[in-house]
């Protein structure tokens, strides 16, 4: 279906669409058409330099697809400008400021604390800072420590190991609950 189908739609029949599309397992469909409006609704949204990004995100129950917008905000601020919906979806700001502090305060701690060279772990840092702008990286998917292990252990071993003692350690890193 396409967007501009989808957004003339009412929302009963939207809601309708994407009950049949999860029931017949194919949710990439409504899946498809969400990330044509993201993309759209980014570009429309790129004039708010507080919005760090915009991707598609789905409830559980009931199953129904939603877009996302990423903002260097709080978590309970809202940016004015944010449409409550936007082609047919509903969208949800989500504000990631206190989150990306609290994981960048973590990652300078074990990279300053392991003494990795100050360059490196600069590049590290504004690596992640970049990273952590949008809601849809998976280093918000799990707990911090399995990414910082695993950026920890390329910048002590970098260039130092290689092959399957490399793919050992990345394997443990992500087993790791010390950070």
């Amino acid at each position: 279906m396409p967007l501009s189908q989808w957004a003339a739609t009412d929302s009963q029949t939207r809601e309708q669409i994407e009950t049949e599309c999860f029931q017949q397992g194919v949710p990439r469909r409504i899946g498809r058409v969400a990330e044509e409006a993201a993309n759209i609704l980014v570009k429309e949204l790129a004039q708010i330099p507080q919005v760090t990004g915009v991707c598609v995100g789905q409830t559980q129950s009931p199953r129904r697809v939603f877009l996302m917008v990423s903002t260097s905000l709080s978590g309970n601020e809202r940016l004015p400008g944010i449409p409550d919906e936007f082609a047919g979806f509903p969208v949800r700001q989500v504000g990631l400021a206190e989150r990306k502090r609290d994981y960048l305060r973590r990652v300078e701690f074990v990279l300053r604390a392991a003494v990795v060279p100050a360059a490196e772990a600069d590049s590290l840092l504004a690596w992640f800072a970049e990273d952590l702008s949008n809601i849809n990286t998976p280093r918000y998917c799990e707990t911090p420590a399995r990414w910082i292990a695993q950026t920890l252990a390329g910048a002590v071993v970098k260039g130092n190991l290689v092959g399957d003692p490399l793919v050992k350690l990345s394997s443990s890193s992500r087993k790791s609950k010390l950070v």
